[in-house]
């Protein structure tokens, strides 16, 4: 699954407006939070496996690790695509 072009926003359309860019942690948030309106007991059940919080906040870092200890050198830099 590719997702670079959602892991920094989405536009959200708007009538007569330039779409606002929405971070997909806030889609996310509103998404969790529909939920709860449906099912109190689902969100509970989200709560307990969501990996979101976690993939978001340190998969470049573990990217970045396997591709250096695949290559053998520190090649991903912070100024690399991956440091975004």
């Amino acid at each position: 699954m590719h997702h670079e072009p959602i892991r920094f926003g989405l536009p959200r359309p708007t009538l007569g407006s330039p779409s606002p860019v929405v971070g997909i942690d806030e889609i996310h948030r509103q998404m969790v939070e529909i939920l709860g309106w449906i099912s109190s007991q689902h969100t509970l059940t989200l709560s307990s496996v969501d990996r979101f919080p976690d993939v978001v906040q340190n998969d470049a870092t573990r990217v970045r690790a396997k591709l250096e200890t695949h290559f053998g050198t520190p090649k991903f830099g912070p100024t690399s695509n991956l440091a975004r």
